[in-house]
């Protein structure tokens, strides 16, 4: 197969160690991992939501076409 990103830089040898990566099956057939040292789960961070008030929540699921179809 073709390889992209750091594991393509790891198995065409444009870089001799590469960081942060999860082992899987695949990648397992191409590249050597280290015994794991840390791991840290996938976070993701968003502002709190505000209230949406009734009425948005009645129209948001229709596009500006589809409103004017509906009307």
């Amino acid at each position: 197969g073709h390889w992209t990103g750091v594991v393509g830089d790891s198995v065409y040898r444009h870089a001799n160690i590469s960081l942060c990566l999860n082992m899987n099956f695949e990648r397992l057939k191409v590249i050597d991992f280290s015994r794991v040292y840390y791991n840290d789960p996938l976070t993701f961070v968003t502002g709190k939501t505000r209230p949406t008030s009734l009425w948005k929540k009645l129209i948001t699921p229709f596009t500006s076409k589809s409103a004017v179809l509906h009307t």
